[in-house]
């Protein structure tokens, strides 16, 4: 037992931290063109900005990001331009989308997520897809990035395979 024990902090230990790895999946209306940072430090909150740009003016309208880690399947939806926290299941740390300054022209715009994943998260839960997306008050997709993932060195392994895209996506 006190093996399994060591063994279990050393894996905790190893995963510090986890690489993000994204991409654009085509919104209608939007483009994604990054994602900062490309790492989420474990214990910490990690504002992720996402930037792109956006081909009509938005007033309003609905969010929803789908979250698959190993055998857990989650939603969470609110509005775009209000703030809203969610937490992960199993206590593994909260999401924070941190809404969109309504309204927002046609152009450049910035989509800040506040990311707090536990200090002890499980290594099988480290890997991750979420699907990010939104739609304005008409039902038109004006978001869609892709977000996966990883601990961080199986990431760089990722990397070196793919040019940057891990080589095992879920969507």
């Amino acid at each position: 037992m006190k093996s399994f024990a060591i063994l279990s902090f050393l894996a905790l230990a190893e995963a510090a931290e986890v690489k993000v790895a994204w991409k654009d999946c085509g919104a209608a209306h939007g483009k994604t063109t990054s994602l900062v940072p490309d790492t989420i430090t474990l214990g910490k909150t990690t504002t992720m900005t996402g930037s792109g740009t956006v081909d009509k003016a938005v007033s309003g309208g609905q969010f929803q990001i789908d979250l698959k880690a190993s055998i857990i399947r989650k939603t969470f939806t609110g509005k775009v331009c209000e703030a809203k926290q969610f937490s992960l299941p199993l206590g593994t740390g909260t999401i924070g989308w941190l809404g969109l300054k309504c309204p927002i022209a046609a152009g450049a715009v910035s989509v800040p997520l506040d990311i707090t994943l536990s200090s002890s998260l499980p290594r099988s839960l480290s890997s991750t897809s979420i699907k990010t997306k939104a739609q304005d008050t008409d039902g038109d997709d004006v978001l869609c990035v892709q977000i996966n993932t990883s601990p961080a060195e199986a990431q760089e392994d990722e990397v070196a395979l793919e040019g940057g895209w891990p080589a095992e996506v879920v969507v």
